[in-house]
């Protein structure tokens, strides 16, 4: 009885575990396109938060991509942030299926006006040799709908993935459709073309009204972004991010910045929001009600089990059964004696 109540006690206290660990945890994704030197300190920033214990993936992003040689203040930068527990993704865009690429961008075609897989993964493979980097943010992804041509995107994307990982297989790769793009662009072990992807970003405004694709409910909420610009200070804050988690968003970021660039400064609210992150994760963390009942039931179980006769090893039961044994006999000669008077 004590061997199973012991059982039963260690079964609850694997169950209490698991459910904490599988708990939701939110994760804050920052297009840091924002210099970290002299007249800011919004990378050392993103560094406090880190320290603090919230987790913060930064998106660094010195000339629309890596730049042509590597940037001592951001050198500097992401390597504190990195020190400190950060995770860092360079940005490259993908000029929505190699269709176009911004003037100003350092990733520019090899040769003529196309702008190519090769193209997309030569600029990712400058911050190997540039900075300290996590992994890649795939911008500017052409999204796989019913209106495009969907083989036509998904080889351009796949491409652009397997090149980035001959590069460095370790590198995470996060693809930004920005939209509920078609699951064929997630990786799944044998095909696709991204770890992570960004499957909503607009205004803030929007967020409550547009789901997030179907799919996205079947993986690991780690998988799946959310960027949310132009959202005015005083929104609900914590509302937001019960509503990001309960559709498996495991990365998120709210801006009051606006376009063109809503990603050049962090937020007017970013300490709260940091605070935010933390009490979310921090109460994620806590075992479910029913795990708590099943816990104390394991105390009860055992309590009981404690409270009786101890276990008796081989021999000592032998000697047990034997008197009981006795005892019977004794009492069926006195039932016996007492019918025949």
């Amino acid at each position: 009885m004590k061997r199973l109540a012991l059982a039963s006690f260690a079964a609850c206290l694997q169950l209490i575990s698991t459910s904490s660990a599988e708990a939701a945890r939110l994760e804050i994704l920052v297009p840091a396109y924002f210099y970290p030197g002299t007249g800011t300190n919004d990378w050392g920033r993103l560094t406090e938060a880190v320290a603090s214990g919230v987790p913060v993936t930064a998106i660094m992003n010195p000339s629309s991509g890596p730049g042509a040689t590597p940037n001592g203040d951001y050198v500097a930068a992401i390597s504190a942030f990195r020190s400190a527990g950060g995770k860092v993704l360079g940005y490259v865009p993908s000029g929505y299926v190699g269709q176009q690429v911004s003037a100003d961008s350092s990733c520019q075609p090899a040769s003529g006006a196309t702008y190519s897989p090769s193209d997309v993964v030569a600029c990712a493979s400058l911050y190997r040799s540039l900075y300290d980097v996590d992994g890649i943010f795939v911008d500017e992804k052409g999204p796989l709908t019913p209106t495009t041509a969907e083989a036509d995107v998904l080889s351009f994307y796949q491409l652009v993935y397997h090149g980035i990982k001959a590069v460095d297989a370790a590198w995470e790769i996060t693809g930004n459709p920005g939209t509920a793009a078609s699951e064929a662009l997630l990786w799944t072990g044998a095909t696709g073309a991204a770890d992570n992807l960004v499957t909503f970003e607009n205004v803030g405004s929007e967020f409550a009204s547009v789901g997030p694709p179907p799919y996205q409910a079947e993986y690991d909420a780690s998988r799946f972004g959310a960027l949310l610009i132009e959202t005015d200070p005083g929104f609900d804050l914590e509302n937001s991010l019960a509503l990001a988690s309960s559709r498996n968003f495991g990365q998120i970021y709210f801006t009051d910045d606006a376009r063109p660039n809503p990603y050049d400064r962090l937020p007017s609210y970013w300490d709260e929001q940091v605070s935010a992150v933390k009490k979310f994760n921090a109460a994620s963390a806590v075992p479910e009600p029913g795990s708590w009942m099943m816990l104390i039931a394991g105390f009860a179980a055992l309590g009981f089990a404690m409270r009786r006769r101890p276990f008796l090893g081989k021999s000592k039961l032998v000697a047990v059964q034997r008197r009981d044994e006795q005892r019977s006999q004794v009492a069926d000669r006195s039932v016996s004696g007492g019918l025949a008077a």
